[in-house]
C-alpha cells in the first residue's frame, strides 16, 4: 500500500501513520506522482493542506482497492474514477471517519454511488455560479435566518433579499430555500453555519 500525495501533506502523513500502525504494509513517508509506478493498493491525496489541487489522477487508477482523498473542487474530474471502482472521499471529514473508509476502500469493500459523486460534482458547480451577495445569503438561509433578518444584517431590502434567494434557487436547480439549504450543507463545512454537517463519501456523515 502506498500513499501518494503533494510533497509535505499533512493530511497524507497523517493517513500513511494511522494505516501503518492498524497493520497496513507501507513505505515510510508520502510520495510524488512523478515517481509512482500506479501498481498495487493506494491512497492518493490530490490536495495540498489549504485545499489547493495539485496532483491529477490517471484513469488507470479507477479501480478497487484505491482510495482517492480530495476536496469537493476535483470532484468532477473524479467522476470516471468512480465509475471504474476507485473510491472518493471528502478530505473535510473527520479523520477517524476518514481513515475508517479509507481502510474500507483499500479493502475494496465500499464504494461510491457514481449518480450521487455527479450530482454533488454538478452541486458545487451550480454554487461556484453565485454572486457574493447571493452566496452571503445563501449561508444566512442554512444559518436559519429569515429574509427579513437577513435583510437588517445586510443592509438590503426585503425585496433584494427575496430577488436574491430567486436567482439562488434558479442557479441550483431547486424549488424551496429547504433544498437550497441542503445543497449548500451538503457543500462542506464552508456553506454550514450550524458547522456540524461533514462529508465524507460525498454523501451525507455526522459525528
Amino acid at each position: 500500500m502506498s500513499v501518494v500525495a503533494p510533497l509535505r501533506s499533512a493530511l497524507a502523513s497523517a493517513l500513511l501513520t494511522a494505516l501503518v500502525d492498524r497493520g497496513w504494509p507501507a513505505e515510510p513517508g508520502a510520495v510524488c506522482s512523478r515517481e509512482v509506478a500506479w501498481r498495487g493498493r493506494y491512497v492518493v491525496v490530490t490536495d495540498d493542506d489549504i485545499d489547493t489541487v495539485h496532483l491529477d489522477v490517471p484513469t488507470v487508477l479507477g479501480r478497487p482497492g484505491v482510495v482517492v482523498v480530495t476536496s469537493v473542487q476535483a470532484l468532477s474530474s473524479l467522476v470516471p474514477l468512480v465509475d471504474r471502482g476507485a473510491l472518493v472521499l471528502d478530505r473535510a471529514a473527520p479523520f477517524l471517519v476518514l481513515l475508517g473508509l479509507v481502510e474500507l476502500g483499500l479493502a475494496g469493500r465500499c464504494r461510491n454511488d457514481s449518480e450521487a459523486v455527479r450530482r454533488r460534482a454538478a452541486e458545487h458547480c451550480a454554487l461556484a455560479t453565485l454572486t457574493d451577495a447571493e452566496r452571503v445569503t445563501l449561508r444566512s438561509l442554512a444559518a436559519g435566518l429569515s429574509a427579513a433578518t437577513i435583510a437588517t444584517g445586510s443592509h438590503h431590502s426585503v425585496h433584494t433579499v427575496r430577488s436574491h434567494i430567486r436567482s439562488i434557487l434558479v442557479k441550483l436547480g431547486v424549488q424551496s430555500q429547504l433544498a437550497a439549504v441542503a445543497v449548500a450543507r451538503r457543500a462542506g463545512p464552508e456553506w454550514d453555519a450550524s458547522n456540524t454537517l461533514h462529508i465524507a463519501t460525498f454523501g451525507d456523515v455526522r459525528p
